[in-house]
């Protein structure tokens, strides 16, 4: 609610004297290339992912990565930005077919979502596999034209499929994938019916409702507030780390879900965050939700500054869903905030030899935006 109220209380476009990119646009006789450079930084992306030792959840698998993650230095915080792109690439895919009308774009873009999907299945990540559909629904809702029908399947498959299927996968059988798909099927030949088992995975993935409550029941009866402590990470956390190696972690996500019983005393793999909201109750109790209203607050000039002079372009709009992506995650503060500084910087780094400068006479005025969302993504 504290969000909420900080989001649609501002009303006026945002002052921030910060650089805007709208004056660049997409050229567009190189938005196929466009298209291609991003899948293949993509799949470079997600192929070191995967050699890292990355790839897989937690428990998923004992797989031994060819190169340790650190071996990227102070990089490796980029490198899963960098993975991104080739869902971006099939988002070009469809903004190419709504332009041209071709059916090639369509099928191309098709092609890319699903094998995002398929790609990410033997992971065992729910995040991972629903991480297309969340792209889809965001760039859809930017034109304000999501199709109900698109709509309502997609939420089926995520509710009916994906999460009991990755919840079978990671349930300690020790099933391969191969075994996992058969299993799943024999158990669903009969019908898809829907377990007190899944509907608890569903929820915690959702809203993270569990960790939070957890939170608020055992602080501060068992540990104190933090007072802010944990906000002192906003001081440097922007710093990168190929300048500070020696960066401290904003927080030891294995130590506190071990602390508040989240996991078993003897888990020292498995990694969970208090999200932002058990975050901001953590340090100020129910104080924190003026945290929460300030982040709405801040959203909103982000929407302004993002939507300001009217429709985005094609560059600014992969930069928003970036950003709403990184947000919809419900990670602490100081790492939200950094990654989606890390998109937008990483997303503009790839596009830039692809843009061009655009002529401003015809831009309409900053005071003309209007609250929703709009019914176009420009060239």
């Amino acid at each position: 609610m504290g969000f909420l109220i900080g989001y649609y209380q501002t009303k006026k476009g945002t002052s921030w004297k910060i650089p805007y990119i709208d004056i660049y646009k997409v050229k567009v006789n190189e938005t196929p290339s466009m298209l291609m450079s991003l899948l293949l930084f993509g799949l470079a992306g997600k192929t070191i992912i995967i050699l890292s030792g990355n790839y897989y959840h937690v428990g998923v698998t004992s797989f031994v990565p060819s190169f340790p993650y650190s071996t990227l230095g102070g990089f490796s915080s980029f490198l899963p930005y960098f993975s991104l792109m080739s869902l971006f690439s099939g988002l070009v895919a469809y903004n190419l077919y709504r332009r041209s009308g071709l059916q090639f774009w369509l099928v191309v873009s098709i092609l890319i979502f699903i094998f995002e999907v398929v790609f990410e299945l033997p992971s065992g990540s729910k995040e991972k596999v629903i991480k297309p559909l969340v792209f889809l629904g965001i760039y859809f809702s930017i034109q304000n034209s999501l199709p109900l029908k698109t709509g309502l399947i997609t939420f089926f498959f995520a509710v009916f499929f994906v999460f009991p299927f990755i919840n079978l996968y990671r349930s300690g059988q020790n099933l391969s994938f191969t075994e996992t798909a058969d299993t799943f099927l024999a158990d669903k030949a009969d019908g898809f019916a829907y377990d007190d088992e899944d509907n608890f995975a569903l929820a915690r993935r959702l809203n993270g409702v569990g960790v939070v409550a957890s939170v608020i029941d055992q602080t501060p009866e068992k540990f104190g507030y933090r007072y802010g402590t944990d906000y002192l990470a906003l001081s440097y956390v922007f710093i990168p780390r190929f300048i500070w190696t020696g960066k401290p972690a904003v927080m030891d996500h294995n130590g506190f879900a071990r602390q508040y019983g989240l996991i078993a005393p003897t888990d020292f793999r498995t990694s969970v965050s208090p999200y932002w909201q058990g975050e901001a109750y953590m340090n100020f109790g129910w104080f924190g939700v003026i945290v929460a209203f300030l982040l709405g607050v801040f959203m909103k000039k982000v929407y302004l500054w993002f939507f300001r002079f009217g429709p985005p372009t094609l560059m600014l709009s992969l930069m928003y869903i970036g950003v709403l992506y990184i947000l919809s995650r419900q990670s602490q503060l100081p790492m939200t905030l950094l990654g989606m500084l890390q998109v937008v910087l990483v997303t503009s780094f790839l596009l830039l030899p692809f843009v061009s400068r655009r002529s401003l006479k015809n831009r309409p005025h900053q005071n003309k935006v209007t609250e929703g969302h709009h019914s176009a993504v420009s060239k």
